[in-house]
This record gives structure tokens, C-alpha cells and sequence, in this order.
């Protein structure tokens, strides 16, 4: 197994990927490359390129960086069938990794090089791009969309940027029109929502645990949709929705519906973002399927998840 780093110099803190590089040194023998990308996007095109060309190898392309780096990594090897992806977690949210335990675990290179192989679910959009954690709209995108302005800024950004975000969102971003159908079923017939997320992961934002019963290779999709609620109301319970606590709560049930299923249909008559692993995408409707067992992890050995 040739080792692939791919590190995003623009994700995270400046710098951040300088403690991979220095365990990096003191492995001797290990069969690795390091490769910065140049572009968004960049890293899709590059890991079909090396597959394409060197098919008699095996692969194993591992981000350093965060979930946006990820979500490219693994568009890339999804579409390759001599390679697998693991992450070494430097960015600001590190939302995937979590599903696994702690993200200090995964940030260790002799667990990340001793763990094993695991076959995971994708969640395939409008039939051409994946996500292997959150697709969201409403409410998170317009967190997501401020987190990205305060993403570099000292004390809002960082670890915080997802809470800041949060904030400006509870002020502007609460009612939006359109419908979700899980299977077939409209889970809100009176066409409002304040969020909606659909889920094969567990965590969003760096640290709020959006989808607490998901399971990354059961062959479902998590989806949680909320209705429009107050400030007040929204500002007493966004701690239990921190901490998943939301979806056996008596307290969200008025407002809170949740389903598991196969397929996902997004629809309103103007065209809206979704967030796919914190990459916005516009359209008037997306369809998401779940892929069953499509893409193989590296799971860090001490993971708290088999």
C-alpha cells in the first residue's frame, strides 16, 4: 500500500499540517508521498490522474486538512477502484472523524497507519457528487456560509466559526420554503423548514452531534428536519442539539421530525444551497441516494466504532 498525504495548505490554522510532516520524518520504511493542493478541486483530479496512470498499485489517499478536503478526496476515490482514503485531521471542524471517537486518536500517525479497512456508505447528489457525512440546508447553511467569513479570525473563528455562524443564522435564517421526502414521504406537508439534514455521519460544525443514531454502513440516510421556531425557543434547546440529545427529547417534538431512508428529494421553486460536508451547492432540487458500502476508511486503530 502506497500512502498518498494530501494536505490543504488553506485549511485550518496556517501551518497546521507541520505535525504530520514532522511524524512523517521519523517513519522509516513507510511508502508515502506528500502532495499540497493547488485549487479547489484540485485533489479530485489529481487521485483519478494517479490512479488512471499507475493501475497495478494500491492506494491509500489521506487528507490532512479539513471535511472540505475530505469530501474532495473522497469524490476522487470513489471513482477508482485501487484506492481507499483516511484522514489526519487539521482543520477547523474535523466533522467526519468524530463518528470514529476522538479526533486526538485519528491525529496520531501510528494509529491512523495501524488501523483497518472498513466499508462505508456515500451519499450520492443529483447523481454525480458524493458526501460521506452531512448534507444540509436551511438554517446550517446560512451558519456555514458566516462560518466560512470568520473561519481565520481569532477568538469568532476557528473551533468557535460553527457558533458564530450559528448565531447571525438564529437572527436570519430560520424560515425557508420547500419541501423533503424521505422515500416517497413529504415529512413537511406545509412546506416550511428551518433546517433539514440528512446524515451518514454523525457530527456537524465542529462538534454539534446532528445526527446521533447514523451508522455509516447500515445502508440509511439519518434525516432530521425542523419547522420554524422562535429565538427564544431555538436559543434554550440549540444545547441539546449540540450534544444529540435533540431526537428523544419530548421537548422538539412539535417541531422535530425524523426518518431514515434510501433516497432524499429536496425541492422549492427557487433555487436554494445545500451544504454537502460544509461544500455549498446551489439548485431548485437535489435527489440523494444512498450508495451502499461504496468507499473504503481507514479507521484509526483505537477507534471508539469496530
Amino acid at each position: 500500500m502506497k500512502y498518498v498525504f494530501v494536505i490543504n495548505p488553506a485549511a485550518g490554522r496556517e501551518n497546521s499540517e507541520d505535525g504530520l510532516l514532522e511524524q512523517l520524518k521519523k517513519r522509516k520504511g513507510l511508502d508515502y508521498e506528500v502532495y499540497y493542493t493547488k485549487a479547489p478541486h484540485d485533489a479530485v483530479d489529481f487521485i483519478i490522474n494517479t490512479c488512471g496512470q499507475r493501475p497495478e498499485e494500491q492506494f491509500c489517499f489521506i487528507g490532512a486538512g479539513g471535511d472540505g478536503t475530505l469530501n474532495e478526496i473522497v469524490n476522487g476515490v470513489a471513482r477508482c477502484s485501487n484506492a481507499c482514503f483516511g484522514c489526519w485531521p487539521c482543520g477547523s471542524g474535523n466533522d467526519f472523524i468524530k463518528y470514529y471517537g476522538d479526533v486526538d486518536n485519528a491525529a496520531n500517525l501510528d494509529n491512523l497507519l495501524n488501523g483497518h479497512l472498513q466499508a462505508i456508505d456515500l451519499m450520492l447528489i443529483n447523481g454525480e457528487t458524493y458526501s460521506m457525512n452531512v448534507i444540509d440546508t436551511g438554517f446550517d447553511c446560512v451558519a456555514i456560509e458566516n462560518m466560512e467569513k470568520v473561519r481565520r479570525k481569532p477568538i469568532i473563528g476557528g473551533r468557535n466559526s460553527y457558533t458564530t455562524g450559528i448565531i447571525v443564522a438564529v437572527l436570519a435564517g430560520r424560515h425557508h420554503k420547500g419541501t423533503v421526502s424521505v422515500d416517497g414521504e413529504i415529512i413537511n406537508p406545509k412546506g416550511k423548514f428551518m433546517l433539514a439534514t440528512v446524515a451518514n455521519g454523525s457530527h456537524i460544525g465542529g462538534g454539534y452531534k446532528a445526527a446521533p443514531r447514523a451508522v455509516a454502513d447500515d445502508g440509511l440516510m439519518d434525516v432530521c428536519l425542523a419547522t420554524p421556531i422562535s429565538i427564544p425557543r431555538l436559543a434554550s434547546l440549540i444545547g441539546y442539539y449540540r450534544k444529540g440529545e435533540h431526537l428523544d427529547n419530548e421537548k422538539f417534538n412539535d417541531f422535530l421530525v425524523y426518518r431514515q431512508g434510501r433516497k432524499v428529494e429536496i425541492e422549492a421553486e427557487k433555487p436554494f444551497y445545500i451544504a454537502a460536508d460544509g461544500e455549498m451547492m446551489k439548485d431548485s432540487r437535489f435527489t440523494i441516494e444512498i450508495v451502499d458500502r461504496k468507499i473504503s476508511f481507514l479507521v484509526p486503530s483505537g477507534s471508539q466504532r469496530a
